[in-house]
């Protein structure tokens, strides 16, 4: 399933509950657009428990009132669970009358939302605190003193609240080496570090930090013989090493780095990257795990085959501690693609799933998973005429659950950010252009289409308002499995759940408080009585989807993977003035 969004929202607006026909999953877009002549994006995207989302990036500003200089300055805003702009805020320090880039945001353990970048081109570091209300609480700088520094390349904040940036700074000599900062919960800068090139990184790439505030880099070492290798770092909460740990080729002339390191429920530390042997070979996905203390738990690597060159973008662990792992694969002789692998816990592979584009370069830039299995990569699609941005549902094995497609071809749009929310809920942050326009800071809202509840349940005479739900995957091939259920409707009452393929709907139902959700025609499904007791709401209707379209001739089969069907619960209700109610009602697609 495409859905192409061929335009973008104005400066603040909501593109909320996008029409139908533009897709049934996507809850909202919201847009940002700053001074006319420029470009904004959305770089990171932090969800609270409450389904509020918070995106940074940047934005442009005249320097002054009465300048024409345009000044990028830190972008950050909140977005409320419907899509609505809760709030807008703009940073910067330094020159220029203050400027800066957002890089990071995430939440502290009080709500507060925290924002990482940098500012005066780069030559420093900062960090800003925003209370829940958008109110400014505080900032933190940290001066790397260095003729330059990278932005930050990851942040992230521990059980205190304190928070961690990493990256790379110029050295005296006018080389780069590896630099990590510790602020406390207010914005103090607490310790900085430059990491030694011998026994800790050349380069960082990624951080994470665990409940005691030891912090976990992974990156490059060189070995001082001929080799790059893949390193995971520990540091104990005072910036002190504990540990180092390498892997990948010795031979002369390989070539590893870590990417992203992450930790799972259990302490284990587990990090992603890419490297190849002799430089006549080409790399591969690479992944370790070790515990806290350093010992190695297991080693994996994927090679996509046929001579293909692998490298990793970015990493998610879910609760069961499987890594997702975001890939661009080279295919000979220049067909670049999505890749992205999975590995169980005990570190054997579980799944991957690789997405030709024969004509395009497609590279994700982003992955989230909810924890249960499921994963989402963004990114961008790069063709002839333009940028495309793109966001993919993996399910449990790897399948694609959807795919959506954000902006027109000839336009530049791509996204950086992702995280899974409550509700099933998945959110991209990214940039959106039309072909020969300025782009607009992007971030948007999309249900997993495994089965998404929409539209309202009806309120019988008794004062029962009937809910369906869905369990299991609606497979194309299967011939049971799916279950759809309706609780709390009127008991011991007749009723059916019915279907449709045609779209939703929102159509009064008479004179009731239900509606009609499904677009006609629809396929009933077998009468059956609700049960439960007398004058309460423990009524159930309950049909396995799958086992009655297998080998039927109902509506819409035979099911093709990608198929979207919309179902919802009927049931009588004698004293209502239409004598019948509703319930709410469900999207679900057909996989493979």
């Amino acid at each position: 399933m495409n859905t192409r969004f061929l335009s973008f929202c104005a400066a603040g607006a909501i593109c909320a509950s996008a029409s139908f026909a533009q897709g049934p999953f996507v809850a909202w877009q919201n847009s940002f657009a700053g001074a006319v002549g420029s470009s904004d994006w959305c770089k990171s995207i932090a969800v609270a428990p409450t389904g509020q989302a918070f995106v940074t990036g940047t934005t442009f500003e005249e320097e002054s009132a009465t300048s024409t200089v345009l000044v990028p300055r830190m972008l950050t805003r909140s977005i409320a669970p419907d899509g609505s702009t809760a709030w807008t805020r703009v940073f910067g320090l330094g020159f220029y009358s203050g400027n800066g880039v957002g890089t990071h945001v995430a939440l502290q353990p009080t709500g507060r939302v925290v924002v990482g970048g940098a500012y005066d081109l780069g030559q420093d570091w900062v960090v800003v605190g925003y209370e829940a209300n958008g109110a400014l609480a505080w900032s933190g700088v940290w001066d790397a003193n260095s003729w330059f520094s990278s932005e930050p390349a990851d942040m992230a904040v521990d059980g205190a609240g304190n928070i961690y940036l990493c990256g790379d700074y110029g050295d005296p000599g006018l080389g780069m080496v590896g630099g990590v900062v510790k602020f406390g919960a207010n914005g103090q800068l607490l310790w900085s570090r430059a990491l030694d090139t011998t026994t800790e990184l050349n380069s960082v790439h990624g951080l994470c930090v665990d409940a005691a505030g030891s912090v976990y880099l992974t990156g490059l070492l060189f070995d001082g013989v001929g080799s790059d290798r893949f390193t995971v770092v520990k540091l104990d909460s005072s910036g002190t090493r504990v540990w180092t740990r390498s892997s990948g080729s010795t031979a002369l002339g390989a070539s590893s780095v870590g990417v992203d390191v992450g930790l799972d429920g259990n302490g284990r530390v587990l990090a992603a990257g890419y490297g190849s042997g002799p430089s006549s070979s080409s790399p591969d996905v690479l992944a370790v795990a070790y515990d806290a203390s350093g010992n190695t738990l297991w080693n994996a690597s994927f090679d996509g085959g046929a001579n293909q060159s692998e490298s990793v973008e970015s990493l998610a662990i879910d609760a069961q501690g499987r890594m997702f792992v975001a890939a661009t694969t080279l295919v000979p002789p220049s067909d670049f693609d999505s890749l992205v692998v999975a590995f169980a816990a005990d570190g054997s592979l579980a799944w991957s799933s690789h997405t030709p584009t024969p004509l395009d370069y497609e590279q994700p830039q982003t992955i989230a998973t909810d924890g249960n299995g499921t994963a989402l990569v963004a990114g961008l699609t790069i063709s002839s005429t333009g940028w495309t941005g793109f966001a993919r549902l993996h399910f449990q094995g790897g399948a694609a659950l959807a795919d959506f497609d954000f902006g027109p071809s000839d336009g530049r749009s791509f996204f950086q950010g992702s995280a899974a929310g409550p509700g099933r809920r998945w959110f991209v942050a990214g940039e959106l252009a039309n072909a020969n326009s300025d782009s607009n800071a992007l971030t948007v809202a999309i249900d997993d289409p495994t089965a998404t509840s929409y539209c309202t349940a009806g309120t019988s005479a008794l004062g029962c308002a009937a809910l369906i739900s869905a369990s299991g995957v609606p497979r194309a091939s299967a011939t049971s499995g799916f279950v759809l259920t309706t609780s709390g409707l009127d008991a011991q009452r007749l009723g059916l759940v019915f279907y449709g393929i045609s779209g939703r709907l929102a159509q009064a139902w008479g004179p009731t408080s239900s509606f009609l959700c499904v677009k006609p025609p629809t396929q009933r499904m077998p009468v059956q009585n609700s049960g439960g007791s007398v004058n309460t709401c423990s009524g159930t209707l309950t049909v396995d989807w799958s086992q009655f379209v297998a080998g039927s001739s109902a509506l819409g089969t035979p099911f093709q993977a990608g198929d979207i069907v919309h179902a919802q619960a009927w049931y009588r209700d004698p004293p209502s003035a239409k004598s019948t109610a509703l319930s709410n009602a469900l999207d679900f697609v057909v996989q493979p």
